[in-house]
């Protein structure tokens, strides 16, 4: 869902700050993280990056071999 509707918007940059740990309650961005489990947080991080590069090869080849071929001199 977040991945269509940054896309509607023309956006394509997501900044989550999901592996953040709570380790107490009362930080004011706690509401951003999945918990204080380590192992939690991994499984739902992965699954809300696949969901963002799902398509990425198939959809963006075209801007991957521009920024490979790009070259600073």
């Amino acid at each position: 869902l977040m991945k269509q509707e940054l896309a509607l918007k023309g956006v394509n940059l997501a900044l989550v700050s999901t592996l953040d740990l709570v380790k107490d309650p009362r930080w004011g961005r706690s509401e951003e993280c999945f918990g204080e489990d380590p192992k939690l947080a991994a499984k739902m991080t992965e699954a809300i990056v696949a969901g963002f590069q799902e398509d990425l090869i198939q959809k963006d080849v075209n801007y991957l071999d521009q920024t490979v071929s790009l070259r600073v001199e």
